[in-house]
């Protein structure tokens, strides 16, 4: 069982000394304090970046390259750290290092990135990356694909590559297998189409594709019509372009949605015109979620005419009420309108959108494009005018993404279903957690009590161009829920309602373009830097070659080389000689000084006064206050019989518990408990900075059986839970994981864990029935409750 165990918390086993260079526990504290300097230094420089992206200031490619030069150098030398580490185990992240660098310097030279060797491309595999390969009329559809509830079409498309080879060449045997290919995928895909639609586009530029006349076309003439439409692109003086091939949706009322309507009385409205065999309609709708009508022009219609969902005007439709006669309901005019703010946000500039409603009278969007519109600032005085009558709901914070949104407020934590997430809402969290990164698909801003403005949901954030406030304290306890908003993140500060003079003033006057070189360039660039795709390190595709971004290599050498101090009391401690704990509990624990933990002058016997190291002194405090008033807690020779294999062996205690070793340092401590039949493993890093500080917590084992065992586990799981904790669950092992919060959160988490440990031990003997779990978490929360209290005594 002991050596069961010991095998979870150490991946390598054996003792460093028996291998050839035996590594100091100091040495490798200094080289993990090393990779968190320099993933700081490299989430600056991508703060930088994003800063740029967002419009703070003019940038260059010069400014472009210096800044990837830079990066470069600092995630090279987090991957020679790391390997430092570990004795070189991790090289193939030089490996990754290597390709992401040479993608970063194929875009910097102008070139198609990594997949510029493709000939054809379904819009599923498409994203913002393959702008200048596939045209950005059909990257732009594939991303609404991606869009839960909006109905873009389907297609693919025949790329820049492939164009130049057919103005080159012709159609070779090659190109015509990519087109075909890709023809059935599509004709999969879809079911039974009625026809596809052929065009072509520039690349890298804001045309809709419709701008060349779409040729109808099935499977059978598909490849033709793809070569016709690259013709017709080079006669248009187009040097290089793409070719999109989409599904061809029969209909007969066409429309088109403007995202900025500056002739629009309503401030700030975005124009949406619908036309067909029953009239014309014109809307002016809001930004704000839901998107409703501020103005409409609907004129009457002929009674025996049937409207695009099959029915007539004024047809009853129930509870006395009758159809009316607008082209679009409701959620047909708000589903248009969550289609254009999506492209808006990703590409920061104004977007004009051609849409069709099918037989059945959904919208379908057929074309998307960059509508070269720019929107008047409002009056300086009318502004000021409206701002001193508003009501400020919240003001301070942090900044993470400039702009101005306005919605309903939803809160959200981890563990919500996005899906559920109203487009355009207001989202409100206690911590910036990158588990909420899917919220901001779909959010319209986002304010957080807690997180850093250079980690990783305030990257997404930019990258959404979502406005964004981090630290706002009492956010959630002041904007309620369904309450509606508007957040003015450059400030920051929070009115009540919606200011439509304050959301038009924000997008007024922009001195970037989404489609300047520059800003496309940084664009391509970040999608190969930022991204963090590996988030689960407990999994097995959390490896160097599947490391996608910068931002995945640091994240990947951060998380091992904390499990790499986890491990270290395996072979670090025979290296030093420990001073030992006098607590008067009875826990042999020794300490390992890895510079700053302890007191200069400590002697070989240390006291809980002796530790500088605060995550250790407050974790001490609790375990200890616990361990001395666990007097409901006490575990009966009736408790142990009944819980037990009646085994002489069982009854032995484990053999090999020996000392109890700590590493500690300023601002950190990794103990390593064996207390009984059950193991645990603290490991915390604090400081004043939030994004840096992390506690990971581990438990597993017992004396009981497993039912009872299982029990304590939940139990310990639950606590986590409250603590904020991200916990994962394996029969008897917890896995804890608290990150990104601030120091008076980590403190107070600490403590508890100290409580949690001492509350814990043989507690697993002790739970034979079910309901026993209840009332051992009602326990823990009394002795907490108590030692809160104790601390408030002089």
């Amino acid at each position: 069982m002991a050596g069961y165990l010991r095998s979870l918390f150490s991946r390598r086993g054996g003792c460093k000394q028996e291998q050839e260079s035996p590594t100091s526990l100091r040495s490798l504290f200094h080289k993990f304090r090393r990779i968190l300097e320099l993933n700081n230094a490299i989430m600056e420089k991508m703060a930088e970046l994003e800063s740029a992206l967002g419009g703070e200031y003019i940038f260059d490619n010069a400014f472009l390259s210096r800044a990837v030069r830079d990066m470069s150098g600092l995630v090279h030398q987090v991957a020679y750290s790391l390997n430092a580490m570990t004795d070189d185990r991790y090289v193939e992240l030089y490996d990754r290092y290597e390709y992401i660098k040479g993608v970063l310097d194929d875009i910097l030279s102008g070139g198609l990135g990594p997949q510029a060797s493709r000939l054809a491309m379904g819009f599923p595999e498409l994203h913002w990356e393959n702008l200048p390969l596939a045209g950005m009329p059909n990257v732009c559809l594939a991303e609404l694909l991606r869009t839960p509830h909006i109905g873009a079409v389907d297609g693919f498309v025949v790329t820049v590559t492939a164009c130049r080879l057919m103005q080159e060449k012709g159609m070779t045997p090659k190109l015509e297998q990519a087109i075909l290919r890709e023809t059935d995928a599509l004709w999969q895909r879809l079911g039974r189409p009625e026809g596809l639609a052929v065009s072509a586009c520039p690349a890298g530029g804001s045309e809709p594709a419709s701008g060349l006349p779409a040729q109808e076309s099935n499977r059978e003439h598909i490849v033709r019509d793809v070569l016709e439409a690259c013709r017709k692109g080079v006669a248009l003086g187009w040097r290089d372009m793409a070719v999109g091939v989409r599904e061809r949706v029969p209909s007969e009322y066409w429309g088109r949605l403007r995202t900025c309507c500056p002739e629009s009385r309503t401030l700030g409205a975005m124009s949406l015109a619908m036309s067909g065999p029953a009239g014309e309609e014109h809307y002016n709708l809001r930004r704000a979620h839901p998107f409703p009508p501020a103005e409409s022009d609907i004129r009457p219609k002929d009674e025996a005419v049937r409207l695009p969902d099959g029915v007539k005007p004024l047809t009853p439709v129930g509870g006395g009420l009758l159809r009316g006669s607008g082209l679009l309901p409701a959620d047909s005019q708000r589903l248009i309108a969550e289609a254009g703010i999506v492209l808006e946000r990703a590409l920061g500039a104004p977007q004009e959108l051609h849409l069709c409603l099918d037989r059945e009278g959904v919208p379908r969007i057929l074309d998307a494009a960059v509508a070269e519109i720019v929107e008047e600032a409002a009056d300086a005085d009318d502004l000021a005018a409206v701002l001193d009558q508003a009501k400020v709901l919240l003001r301070g914070g942090n900044s993470a993404q400039a702009g101005a949104a306005a919605g309903k407020v939803v809160h959200i934590k981890e563990g919500d279903d996005p899906e559920e997430f109203p487009l355009g809402a207001v989202a409100v969290a206690r911590a910036a957690s990158p588990q909420l990164a899917p919220f901001l698909l779909k959010a319209g801003a986002l304010v957080t009590e807690l997180g850093s403005t250079i980690g990783h949901l305030a990257t997404v954030a930019r990258e959404y161009r979502i406005p964004a406030v981090f630290g706002a304290a009492g956010a959630l306890k002041t904007l309620k829920p369904g309450a509606e908003v508007t957040v003015d993140a450059s400030v920051p500060v929070v009115y009540a309602g919606s200011l439509d003079i304050l959301l038009s003033q924000s997008r007024a006057g922009s001195e970037l373009y989404a489609t300047d070189p520059e800003f496309t360039t940084l664009r391509r660039l970040l999608q190969f830097i930022m991204p963090l795709k590996l988030t689960d390190s407990g999994s097995e595709s959390f490896a160097p070659q599947n490391c996608r971004s910068f931002h995945d290599i640091i994240h990947f050498a951060h998380e091992r080389a904390v499990e790499e101090l986890l491990d270290a009391h395996e072979g670090g401690g025979a290296c030093i000689e420990p001073h030992r704990l006098e607590m008067r509990i009875p826990l042999n624990i020794g300490l390992v000084d890895a510079g700053g933990g302890l007191a200069e002058d400590a002697g070989p016997v240390v006291t809980r006064d002796d530790i500088l190291s605060e995550p250790m002194h407050r974790f001490l405090g609790g375990l200890r206050y616990a361990w001395d008033n666990r007097e409901n807690l006490q575990v009966s020779m009736r408790d142990i019989f009944s819980g037990m294999q009646r085994t002489a062996a069982v009854l032995q205690a484990p053999a090999e518990q020996g000392m109890n070793l700590a590493i500690l340092a300023t601002g950190y401590f990794n103990l390593s408990l064996h207390m009984g039949y059950h193991y645990s493993v603290v490991d915390a890093f604090m400081q004043d900075n939030p994004h840096q500080n992390y506690i990971y917590f581990r438990f597993a084992g017992g004396f009981a059986d497993a039912e009872r065992k299982n029990r304590r586990a939940e139990l310990i799981r639950r606590v986590l839970a409250t603590l904020q904790f991200n916990v994962e669950m394996t029969g008897d092992l917890v896995t804890g994981r608290l990150k990104i919060v601030d120091r008076e959160t980590m403190a107070d988490a600490l403590e508890q864990l100290g409580i949690l440990t001492a509350f814990t031990r043989q507690l697993d003997i002790s739970m034979g029935r079910e309901d026993s779990l209840g009332r051992m978490e009602q326990a823990f929360r009394e002795v907490a409750a108590q030692y809160e209290a104790a601390k408030e005594l002089p």
